[in-house]
């Protein structure tokens, strides 16, 4: 994330103050969410996760919850919220060819636990050892991009790496 795009949200959420954090992400960016036919939860948001704990400012926290907030509400008015008590959870994180690869994905992105902490519950009891494993993707793509794919571990684990890593 820019420190233009940093000061961007941050204009936009003074502008909307008091407005839900699902609306205002709504205003900022495509938030989606849906079940494909095998039962894997997929929440995609149209920008890319920030890359590190400096691109992380209350405003950016703040904005990223929404999104997450807001493609699981659109997930929810399309299909039953699927819970699972052993989740897999795919990061698939894109960003278009010829910016900085070093922004691209960074396993030490402090924003990985921000999402994970607003699935866990929702999609599964906790984001312990029990009850969660996940694993995260960067890629090159047409638009930047977020994808989560949420599902039983045992039963959709492959299927969801194949999802995000189609090679």
């Amino acid at each position: 994330m820019t420190r233009e795009r940093i000061r961007q949200i941050t204009e936009h959420q003074n502008k909307h103050f008091g407005e839900t954090p699902q609306a205002i992400a709504t205003m900022l960016t495509g938030c989606t969410g849906y079940v494909t036919d095998s039962g894997i939860a997929v929440l995609e948001i149209g920008e890319t996760l920030p890359h590190t704990k400096d691109c992380r400012t209350p405003a950016v926290n703040d904005h990223w919850l929404g999104c997450v907030h807001a493609a699981i509400g659109r997930l929810a008015k399309k299909a039953a919220v699927p819970s699972f008590d052993m989740a897999m959870v795919g990061f698939r994180i894109g960003k278009p060819r010829n910016t900085n690869n070093a922004q691209l994905w960074d396993a030490s992105n402090r924003a990985l636990n921000l999402v994970i902490n607003n699935l866990k519950g929702v999609f599964f009891p906790d984001d312990n050892i029990e009850h969660m494993a996940f694993s995260v993707f960067g890629c090159w793509g047409e638009i930047p991009q977020t994808m989560i794919y949420i599902g039983d571990l045992r039963e959709h684990g492959v299927e969801i790496t194949k999802l995000y890593m189609p090679f």
